[in-house]
């Protein structure tokens, strides 16, 4: 899988250094999504059914856990990489190079690489070299505009993001030195470090596993870990925030439930899951009262994804059957969500040429299967019956009250109130909105932006170039939509048993 991948990337280096005709860079894109779709669908499949699959000598292995997030990446993925192919478009339509829109699509896919690496093994330095990848590689997407916001974003990803990491490389050495003084010859496979921790020192192994969780926490966007996930989801382009909040954070959570079997063989099982409780919580209450105060639209949807990941990580981190059931079931239904809400969000954005939420209304009206989409968007992730997230919200809050954990229930659940009133607030004048001044104002400033309308007349072209990406981007949106509304099935058989394997997995540790 890994070796395909890495040959479309070298045949897309390759292009690119071509300067491709666009029916070139079409075939490319459809040959990275057909590569996302049918091999690590197909991989993850495998694995969710109960066959690990193993390959490079032990180094890359897909259990249940990795299946289940490779799977979420296949779809998300393949999906995204649909709606950028449409997004290009509108790129060469306006004049952007042939050589720039290769290169995007080469650091996309450079991205998706990374990923499903760091899902792909069970070990821990591979992991970090992947994580570390990513944020390299996202970095480039993320101020691929080159202007000043984007820039200055995505300098502050690489910066904070590398220093996080770099504690997590000092927590993993200290973790392999650990492994030494249980008279195991030095790795980082969990498998193995799992059978040595009863031997290995428990303040070293506190320690290692703090530092390896400041890292992660950071690349994931845990609160207060999170200051440079805003930015960089607000600057970047649609097609990049949706792989960002929908894909990475699966990545770098998966990285950190990799710790959690070393730390149950050593006693310190308690001590794993209440520090994922506390950053859990942290991430939920703070981004649910940022909610409140958001301007931009991309902002707002990156807050969101910071609630999400605090309500994920408290399932995981509260780590009952249930719990674990839930935080999977809000995994799957966050990230094809918030996927379809940053490809939804870049339409209106486009369209209205600003963030400003201020001056954005009543998109149902102007823009129907843009607004459609947004509005369908922000029912699930506000929760509203009958979208997986409610279901999984649910199921979660009754996972805390049955432990007894009543405080965090009730937190839980005022956050969760916090943040749906701070969705709702925004997006009804968005959604539904009626003002004619702002009328009046979009009307100006489309004759202040007369360029599209001029090269749709004079180059044709051009306007066939639009109207495809247009059709690539809605096929996206539709395909989203449409794995939103049939979610409900995977809480009946075939599905439910599957998933019920990967929770007992985690449940009794990711091994």
């Amino acid at each position: 899988m890994l070796g395909l991948l890495i040959g479309g990337l070298g045949v897309c280096v390759g292009i690119a250094a071509l300067n491709p005709p666009l029916l070139l860079l079409a075939l490319l894109a459809g040959f990275g999504a057909g590569l996302v779709l049918i091999i690590g669908g197909g991989t993850a499949i495998a694995a969710l059914l109960g066959t690990p699959q193993i390959t490079a000598n032990g180094l890359l292995v897909v259990d249940s856990p990795g299946g289940f997030f490779l799977f979420i990446l296949a779809i998300v993925g393949g999906t995204v990489l649909i709606n950028l192919w449409g997004d290009l478009q509108n790129r060469r339509a306006s004049g952007e190079s042939p050589r720039r829109v290769s290169l995007h699509l080469c650091f996309t896919f450079a991205f998706l690489q990374a990923m499903i690496l760091s899902i792909s093994t069970q070990n821990m330095g591979i992991i970090w070299v992947a994580v570390e990848g990513t944020t390299l590689i996202s970095a480039m997407l993320i101020g691929f505009d080159t202007h000043r916001a984007a820039l200055e974003a995505a300098w502050k990803y690489v910066v904070l993001c590398t220093v996080a990491l770099a504690c997590s490389l000092f927590g993993l050495i200290l973790l392999l030195h650990a492994s030494q003084l249980a008279h195991v010859e030095g790795t980082l496979d969990v498998l193995a470090l799992t059978n040595a921790a009863p031997h290995m020192p428990v303040p070293l192994l506190k320690l290692a596993f703090v530092m390896i969780l400041i890292g992660f926490a950071a690349k994931a966007g845990f609160a207060p870990l999170h200051s440079w996930l805003p930015d960089a989801y607000s600057q970047a382009p649609a097609p990049t925030s949706a792989l960002l909040s929908g894909v990475l954070f699966n990545s770098s959570l998966l990285a950190l439930l990799r710790m959690e079997p070393i730390m149950e063989a050593a006693g310190l099982g308690g001590f794993f899951h209440e520090t994922m409780i506390i950053f859990g919580l942290l991430s939920l209450l703070i981004a649910a009262l940022f909610l409140l105060v958001q301007q931009d639209i991309m902002r707002m949807l990156a807050y969101s994804s910071i609630e999400n990941i605090g309500l994920i990580t408290l399932g995981f981190g509260l780590g009952s059957p249930l719990a674990v059931f839930a935080a999977l079931l809000h995994a799957l239904g966050h990230s094809l969500s918030k996927a379809l809400a940053f490809l939804s969000a870049g339409e209106l954005v486009h369209f209205f040429h600003s963030h400003e939420m201020n001056r954005m209304i009543g998109v149902m009206k102007r823009i129907p299967i843009g607004g459609g989409g947004f509005t369908v968007a922000i029912m699930a992730l506000g929760g509203m019956p009958p979208f997986p997230l409610f279901i999984s919200e649910l199921l979660l809050i009754s996972a805390a009250f049955s432990l007894n954990q009543y405080i965090v229930g009730v937190m839980i659940l005022g956050g969760c109130s916090v943040a749906f009133c701070g969705l709702l607030y925004h997006s009804c004048r968005i959604i539904l909105g009626e003002d004619a001044i702002h009328h009046h104002h979009i009307k100006d400033e489309a004759h202040d932006h007369p360029h599209e309308q001029e090269t749709a007349i004079i180059d044709v072209v051009n306007d066939a170039h639009v109207a495809i990406g247009r059709e690539w981007r809605h096929l996206a949106l539709y395909m989203l939509t449409t794995f939103l509304i049939l979610f409900p099935v995977i809480l009946f058989p075939p599905f439910s048993g599957i998933l019920d394997t990967v929770v007992m997995s985690i449940s009794g540790g990711l091994r």
